[in-house]
């Protein structure tokens, strides 16, 4: 389309009441965005966690706003969809998001069976046309979409996992000219039908910096994408998710989470909980009013609560750089008068709670 005079104030009206859903992670307009990292560093679960959120207009995370609400989609090659319906039972149960009740009527999940296609009442040829988004696999999903996006309660959240699986067989993720196309197809699904999509992808073998750059493949991958997101882990830090984000219209960035270990009943912790910085660590573990106890034992309390495990009052599996910053923030917190009295009690918030 060619736009001119006032065509461009119709333009600014429709384009200047784009939000985003998500600030600094989804864009302001639906669109493509591209989520990597290396297997098993909980790409699906996160995506699966934005949808259960998604789907019942809830925050995903402390100080995130409401999620809009509409139904999600989920398309998945790599994962059975009973695998799937159980990591979506155990975030909603971990992260207290809402109830399986609620979403189980708002997301729609295609997906293979481990016992083959064959459950009752399904369209059998229609699911396994959607696990290849080829010619044939497109066509089916902009069907299904036509008919959903016209009625009340319209689809605006998409996963599609993973590009590896979905792409059509003949086309490699190496090559530019067959790839961009394809990606371009995704962009434009997103577009028409008002989707928040996020493809489901592997970072390379090479250490590449930035979340677009480090996309297994074609340097396309992450061009194509309106938002490039890359998840990654910390094999020192397990419990610990960095996901880095780089986008056109959004601020580049780093957002860490904590998430539930291997070990952990999965009650234990918030899935992809943002993590408190030392200070909102220190207001947990000393209460408003407590006489302030040795920086051993407050960096005890801390690593208690960051392992969900309790530490023992030799506090020995306690490293001396956290006792070091500890007693480093709790310095400052005297000088500011946050840590008064004698005997010294914290009489103020030292940090306080920030939103997301």
């Amino acid at each position: 389309m060619t736009y001119t005079g006032t065509a461009f104030a119709a333009l600014h009206a429709h384009t200047s009441s784009a939000k985003s859903p998500l600030p600094g992670i989804l864009d302001a307009e639906p669109s493509l965005h591209l989520l990597t990292g290396k297997p098993k560093s909980g790409k699906t679960t996160f995506a699966l966690h934005l949808a259960v959120a998604w789907s019942q207009g809830l925050a995903p995370w402390r100080g995130a706003p409401s999620l809009p609400g509409s139904r999600a989609l989920i398309i998945s090659a790599e994962q059975t969809a009973t695998r799937l319906e159980r990591v979506l039972r155990r975030v909603t149960d971990s992260a207290q998001l809402g109830s399986c009740a609620a979403w189980s009527h708002r997301i729609y999940l295609a997906a293979k069976s481990s016992r083959g296609f064959d459950h009752a009442g399904v369209d059998v040829d229609a699911m396994r046309c959607l696990l290849s988004l080829d010619a044939n696999g497109l066509g089916a999903l902009r069907r299904g979409l036509d008919f959903e996006q016209a009625g009340p309660d319209p689809i605006g959240f998409l996963v599609l996992d993973s590009l590896s699986r979905l792409k059509p067989a003949g086309i490699s993720e190496n090559e530019a000219d067959w790839i961009s196309p394809w990606l371009d197809d995704l962009q434009a699904l997103a577009a028409d039908y008002g989707l928040y999509t996020i493809l489901i992808h592997h970072t390379g073998h090479a250490n590449r910096s930035g979340a677009a750059a480090s996309a297994r493949g074609s340097s396309a991958i992450g061009a194509v994408a309106q938002v490039a997101l890359r998840l990654d882990r910390d094999e020192r830090r397990p419990r610990e998710r960095t996901l880095t984000a780089e986008g056109n219209e959004i601020e580049r960035g780093s957002h860490v989470f904590e998430v539930a270990d291997a070990e952990a009943p999965e009650w234990h912790v918030d899935y992809f909980r943002p993590r408190l910085s030392l200070e909102e660590e220190i207001n947990a573990a000393i209460p408003l009013g407590e006489v302030v106890p040795s920086d051993s034992e407050v960096a005890r309390r801390i690593l208690a609560a960051r392992t969900g495990q309790p530490v023992d009052a030799s506090g020995d599996r306690v490293s001396g750089q956290l006792r070091k910053d500890v007693r480093q923030a709790l310095d400052r917190a005297r000088r500011l008068g946050q840590v008064t009295g004698d005997p010294e009690r914290r009489t103020t918030d030292l940090a306080p709670e920030q939103p997301f």
